[in-house]
């Protein structure tokens, strides 16, 4: 007899086992059954969800890093605003001024060693912005044509510092 058939028997001796000695306790839950009793447990076919329940799951939809991700990208551009002297409400700049801000933002962004940012560290706080406008106002700055002054700039900048 080969191994994999010994391992087959194996297990088929230590199910039969569990059920003929009844391992299972007077209180334990077996597919919708209570076995206390032995009647059919009704589950509902749909759960219900507070409004609470269902704004926290809109919350934690993204992971900790998404989330981390998204949080440091808006800070960034709130950096920028804060060197230009500038309100840093994003949630409530016109869409041109946000345009505008953005373009210069893609164009003038700089690390801490006054080094322009890596193309892919650029696109990440790009898609960190979307992310944080597109659930506070509804807005996607990717396709959107009144965002079409800061793409040209970010596809620019984004070829630019690729060669």
């Amino acid at each position: 007899m080969d191994i994999p058939n010994l391992y087959y028997l194996k297990k088929i001796n230590l199910l039969f086992l569990a059920r003929r000695c009844r391992l299972f306790t007077s209180t334990t839950k077996i597919a919708g059954v209570d076995s206390a009793s032995s009647e059919i447990v009704k589950k509902p076919r749909f759960s219900t969800v507070n409004d609470e329940k269902f704004q926290q799951s809109l919350r934690e939809k993204d992971s900790m890093n998404t989330q981390k991700a998204t949080t440091t990208s808006v800070r960034l551009l709130k950096k920028n605003f804060e060197g230009k002297d500038m309100p840093c409400d994003i949630k409530n700049y016109p869409v041109k001024e946000l345009d505008s801000v953005s373009s210069t933002f893609y164009a003038k962004a700089r690390n801490k060693n006054w080094e322009m940012y890596q193309t892919k560290i650029l696109k990440n706080t790009r898609y960190g912005i979307n992310r944080y406008l597109n659930e506070k106002r509804e807005i996607g700055i990717f396709k959107d044509p009144d965002f079409i002054k800061s793409i040209q700039i970010y596809k620019m900048f984004k070829v630019c510092r690729s060669s």
